[in-house]
């Protein structure tokens, strides 16, 4: 047998209710001589529905939390602009906290990460495994499991910008803001121009 879906949930609570309503409009009418000892149990039936649908929507929440999630962890080309702008932004920001963190300098991660797309999977896989890592309800080892999964990525970064990239300064010791603003907006605007829309566009 399935589990029941939020939706199956949501309409017995609203039948539920709607019977509940029923029934205290009923021992509301003058004249109904109703039971004390039922109009009582009726108000405590009232109490609990109260709190299941407190409990169902809390539930809805999460759900659409982690749908939201979902779609934003879709193959890059299937996303919409939308949700492009929202990961690249996300993941630019993980990046900057990232570099600052461990003191990783440009030979690693050149300020033009962004470009080089093998660099791009690289750093969002690890992204996804530090969240992962970092929730509430994980192990005590998976945050010391990140960090080595972390320094095997380091040994591979150099695979995706053989070459290096033209940067101010390629041999800092010390955290980095990225400075390329410009260059990164520039990017970020060309790459959600030719993705689809979120919404279809009013007809003139």
């Amino acid at each position: 047998m399935s589990e029941p879906s939020l939706g199956m949930l949501n309409e017995a609570v609203l039948n539920l209710t709607r019977r509940v309503g029923a029934l205290e409009s009923e021992l509301d009418r003058p004249g109904s001589g109703a039971d004390p000892a039922l109009e009582g149990r009726v108000r405590q039936v009232e109490s609990v529905l109260t709190e299941i649908r407190k409990v169902v929507a809390q539930l809805a929440q999460n759900k659409a939390a982690k749908d939201a999630q979902t779609q934003l962890r879709k193959p890059w080309h299937m996303l919409t602009a939308e949700q492009a702008e929202k990961r690249w932004i996300e993941l630019r920001a993980w990046v900057e906290f990232l570099v600052q963190r461990n003191n990783i300098g440009a030979k690693e991660i050149p300020d033009c990460w962004y470009l080089h797309g093998g660099l791009v999977d690289e750093l969002e896989a690890l992204r996804w495994a530090w969240l992962e890592a970092n929730r509430p309800e994980t192990k005590g080892t998976d945050p010391i499991w990140w960090r080595e999964a972390l320094g095997r990525a380091r040994t591979r970064w150099h695979q995706f910008n053989p070459n290096g990239c033209s940067t101010r300064s390629h041999s800092e010791s010390t955290p980095r803001p990225f400075t390329d603003e410009r260059d990164w907006r520039n990017f970020l605007a060309e790459e959600l121009a030719d993705r689809p829309a979120d919404r279809p566009a009013r007809a003139s």
